[in-house]
């Protein structure tokens, strides 16, 4: 029990004293404070004539330096991918001036500030004559996306994944929203003619199914570029009317983030969810899938998608994309020359690759017909009215050239 007492009585004393230099510390602080407050005059000596934040000193948060622009007591920096605002400024005031943020003394290169807020720094002359400065350090509000592959390995590739990427997604305040940690990624280049401009596309996969700023889990997710699109929000725009304005089952959604690649900032892309057949995704019977059940006799798992009451590949759905370069495993043309690509399911066999030609030659052959208005056999049996609908006001809203 003494010895209790003994060490009970050692952290009070441990705690009076804390308390003591803290209260000591904010009644400098705010003696410090009040004092600039009482002889506010902007003068010549209380003056900040530069302003800046640098990568050697800030080498976690910065990928190059960064010089402030001062107008009248505003003192602003804009990075776009900032998401560490602990930083250390650099700065140059009136001869014999001192600086205080909050009551505490500034040191130019070496006090630490948090600007997730804007932050008033106190300009104090050797007369006592104080300036008041609101300076911001802010980002773009849009979500960033750090990207690292090994040894900060180039993509040149749309065909070739390289292994042991890292990945690391950030809230805009800088929150950590996703880190790849130990279940690294696969990244490569995406597109079609876009992968010869500047500014690239890319895929990016994970070992297990992951959400990216509070979308669906997947393994696949697309980083479009925007090249071509100099206001970047056609394909964000296009999500909106699809997903909230005519509400379609399944359109993909998109997050507008600044991307970082390898140490470089890169610029604005749109982080995509990737088209495909799955929960969360087109939410349809893979007719992959259907074939293997049939053939393995466990029709139980199949379900009878046309209510015709069969089981058979005309339950199964696949996606096309209509691809002028037949760039796919499975691509053909129709007889009005329309050249398709199946996406989804990749690797089919020739008798799905048969079924789905003559599906989609079918509609071709009905739209093209002189019953094509027919409510029963004509294009409507084979094309859903509103969703097409929606389609072409979406494609004609977002000035889709494609």
């Amino acid at each position: 029990p003494t010895k209790h007492l003994s060490n009970l009585r050692q952290e009070t004393k441990n705690v009076t004293d804390w308390l003591k230099k803290r209260v000591q510390w904010m009644a400098v602080r705010i003696a410090n404070e009040s004092a600039a407050y009482k002889n506010l005059s902007n003068t010549e000596d209380n003056k900040i004539t530069k302003f800046s934040i640098s990568k050697q000193k800030n080498s976690i948060a910065l990928l190059s330096d960064y010089t402030a622009t001062i107008i009248g007591d505003s003192i602003k920096i804009f990075v776009p991918y900032l998401v560490h605002f602990d930083l250390k400024p650099e700065f140059t005031v009136s001869n014999g001036a001192q600086v205080y943020v909050g009551g505490e003394k500034q040191e130019s290169g070496s006090s630490t500030v948090d600007f997730h807020r804007p932050v008033i720094y106190n300009v104090v002359s050797s007369n006592g004559s104080s300036r008041r400065y609101v300076v911001s350090i802010y980002n773009s509000g849009i979500n960033v996306l750090y990207v690292n592959t090994p040894g900060n390995q180039a993509i040149n590739s749309k065909e070739t994944w390289i292994d042991g990427t890292s990945v690391v997604a950030y809230l805009s305040d800088g929150s950590v929203n996703y880190d790849s940690a130990t279940d690294k990624a696969q990244i490569k280049g995406r597109g079609n003619s876009s992968w010869n401009q500047p500014k690239k596309g890319y895929n990016i996969k994970f070992e297990k199914k992951q959400s990216l700023f509070g979308l669906e889990k997947s393994k696949k997710w697309c980083l479009i570029a925007n090249y071509s699109d100099k206001s970047l929000i056609r394909n964000k725009y296009a999500s909106y009317l699809g997903n909230d304005i005519f509400n379609a089952e399944w359109n993909p959604h998109f997050v507008c983030i600044d991307f970082v690649f390898n140490g470089e900032y890169i610029g604005t892309y749109t982080l995509s969810e990737k088209i495909g057949i799955g929960t969360g995704r087109i939410d349809i019977q893979d007719i992959a899938d259907v074939e293997e059940y049939l053939g393995a006799g466990k029709t139980n798992k199949i379900t009878d998608t046309n209510s015709d009451g069969n089981k058979d590949l005309s339950d199964g759905g696949f996606v096309l994309e209509v691809d002028a370069r037949l760039d796919g495993d499975f691509a053909f043309k129709t007889s009005k020359n329309v050249p398709f690509v199946l996406k989804d399911p990749d690797e089919v066999s020739t008798n799905i690759q048969e079924r789905v030609k003559e599906i989609v030659q079918n509609a071709e052959d009905v739209l093209y017909g002189n019953d094509f208005k027919n409510s029963e056999s004509g294009w409507r049996k084979y094309i859903d009215e509103s969703s097409i609908i929606d389609w072409y006001l979406t494609n004609d809203f977002c000035k889709n050239n494609d």
